[in-house]
């Protein structure tokens, strides 16, 4: 397991501008986050249930209550109020074969569905076809890539995929991250040459500038 600082130093290495720390319902404190130069250390939490995964971004507390949940109704609680204090909510891997999400989508508040998690794989094929489904049925959801990292490893790589963000041209679905200055941030494999990935291509199709689904 790496420290933040051997995390930090890793992801310059790839050629990341930003990172975004999110443990298995662990917070990070800010304070911390802020010690490491040269490189925007985000806040996070990946919210972790045996039915489904989904990062609350962009603050160090989504909830004051604990993290785990035993009915539907507190599970939306810690939804609301990771929305209401601002944070970016993504489902992730709604797909996964061994952690898919398993609620109800039209229940919940949030802003993105990871449609490419770490390698490619069948299971992000079917995020896909999900995310389809949402657009057919008028439910214009961007989609979004993460590595989920944890360790390196042959297929596993930091920033692969990456977010990729045009200069000047802030979606308002990160509009948080406007302290980043704009500046674009390599894509899968993060060694390439900057450029605007497909998955972003396809959520500024889907969700024009100025915008909110």
């Amino acid at each position: 397991m790496l420290t933040l600082e051997e995390l930090a130093s890793l992801a310059k290495k790839h050629g990341l501008d930003f990172l975004a720390i999110t443990d298995h319902n662990q917070m990070v404190s800010p304070a911390v986050l802020a010690r490491i130069p040269g490189i925007t250390l985000i806040p996070g939490v990946e919210w972790t249930h045996y039915r489904g995964h989904a990062n609350f971004l962009g603050l160090a507390k989504p909830y004051d209550e604990p993290f785990f949940t035993n009915t539907d109704e507190d599970m939306q609680a810690r939804f609301q109020s990771a929305r209401d204090r601002g944070a970016l909510i993504v489902i992730n891997h709604p797909q996964d074969d061994s952690c898919g999400f398993q609620f109800d989508l039209t229940k919940l508040p949030f802003d993105a569905i990871e449609i490419w998690n770490g390698p490619m794989r069948e299971s992000n094929l079917r995020a896909i076809g999900l995310w389809h489904q949402m657009l057919a049925a008028g439910r214009k959801m961007p989609a979004v890539g993460g590595s989920d990292f944890h360790r390196e490893n042959l297929f596993q790589i930091l920033g692969g995929p990456a977010w990729a963000f045009m200069p000047g041209r802030m979606h308002p679905m990160i509009s948080w991250l406007r302290y980043a200055q704009g500046r674009v941030l390599s894509p899968s494999p993060p060694m390439a040459p900057r450029w605007i990935s497909p998955v972003v291509r396809l959520l500024w199709a889907v969700q024009p500038p100025g915008k909110r689904a």
